[in-house]
């Protein structure tokens, strides 16, 4: 079938290019006009039409730097020898936004200048605040055109996230894209009410969000594994020529657990992020001002360390460290694997489901 061209927002894409586009979001207290910018890859056959989309949250520039390096290589520039995507080799469709939220990426924080969190005004009100207003632009001009979703985003200065993915493990099409994208850990997550992800699988558009790194900085690692496991999706779905390795092993994770603190004090972590832990051993002390223990938090259970607080001031129950329940079989795989294991592409990845009855899922950790 020949492929046509693409139409987005006045733009006309033809088939093996890159379009440029810009959507108007509203005006600053200054008058200057605010434009969301968009890359739109149209391959040279049909294929679905997937979105990437970076900094709802203003200070998380991972996902920005994620799909910089996507569409122009580790040089910046398009149309080089590093390239990673070659729009010939394309099947459908890539809008790529590396900046939904302007003003709070000016800002560098969370929310925009009218105080609200972009990521719970989903999909958002046409005559509403000015989040509002954006939520509704990016929602019906740039989501509404989409098969797929992939949301971009980083733990805050105050935690450390493993790189793993979030999705609604009931939603088919979303638990498709999960285990395609190449990570060790997704988390099972419905989403808050007003969240993109949320929003877009309940219109019946399939999503997943990539929690990768901190935030107000790029890490080099972290853009390596976005772009990486997105080029694996991209190749599971058909939509890139097949990969030569893929996940070894991929943790399907239903219920987690955090450990809080049981005092307040200075925090000493003892354990790192993506690390197996035993039962009973030691995470973190937590010491008084003259640096003298005070109290010894243990692991509850055996398993992975997926998040650990990185400030070193807290309080009475401030989560400390989130911990993924393994039985021996699964800690094996991955001692045998490593966190970042890959296998030949021809191989089956190890999908293995994880519940922990007395922990919770993400959305009801606080």
């Amino acid at each position: 079938m020949r492929m046509k061209s693409f139409e987005f927002e006045g733009v006309t894409v033809t088939p093996g290019t890159i379009g440029k586009c810009e959507i108007e979001v509203g005006s600053d207290a200054l008058g200057r006009e605010m434009c969301v910018n968009i890359h739109i890859v149209h391959g040279t056959s049909p294929g679905p039409v997937v979105a990437c989309i970076g900094t709802i949250h203003g200070d998380e520039l991972n996902g920005m730097a994620i799909i910089h390096h996507l569409i122009t290589g580790p040089d910046h520039l398009q149309g080089t020898g590093d390239d990673v995507i070659d729009p010939d080799h394309l099947r459908g469709t890539l809008i790529l936004v590396p900046i939904a939220n302007p003003s709070a990426v000016l800002r560098g924080t969370r929310q925009g200048a009218d105080g609200q969190d972009l990521n719970r005004m989903f999909p958002g009100k046409k005559k509403g605040k000015f989040t509002q207003r954006l939520a509704h632009t990016l929602f019906h001009r740039i989501v509404d055109h989409c098969d797929m979703i992939v949301d971009l985003h980083s733990a805050p200065s105050s935690r450390l996230n493993v790189p793993h993915l979030r999705a609604n493990l009931d939603d088919s099409g979303s638990r498709k894209m999960a285990g395609l994208f190449g990570l060790q850990i997704t988390l099972h997550s419905v989403g808050a009410e007003g969240t993109l992800r949320r929003t877009a699988v309940d219109s019946g558009i399939p999503a997943v969000l990539l929690e990768a790194g901190t935030s107000h900085r790029f890490e080099p690692e972290m853009i390596r594994l976005g772009v990486r496991g997105l080029l694996e999706m991209l190749a599971g779905l058909d939509m890139l020529p097949s990969l030569k390795e893929r996940a070894a092993v991929s943790l399907m994770v239903r219920r987690s657990r955090w450990v809080r603190a049981d005092c307040g004090g200075i925090l000493h972590a003892s354990v790192d992020g993506g690390e197996l832990v035993d039962k009973g051993q030691t995470l973190a002390q937590i010491v008084d001002p003259l640096g003298i223990a005070v109290s010894s938090i243990q692991a509850p259970v055996s398993g992975i360390v997926i998040g650990l607080a990185t400030h070193p001031l807290v309080h009475s129950g401030d989560p400390v460290a989130n911990i993924v329940m393994l039985d021996e079989i699964q800690r094996t795989l991955l001692r045998e694997h490593g966190v970042e294991g890959r296998i030949d592409a021809a191989l089956d990845t190890n999908y293995i489901e994880v519940s922990d009855e007395d922990g919770l899922t993400i959305d009801d950790q606080v």
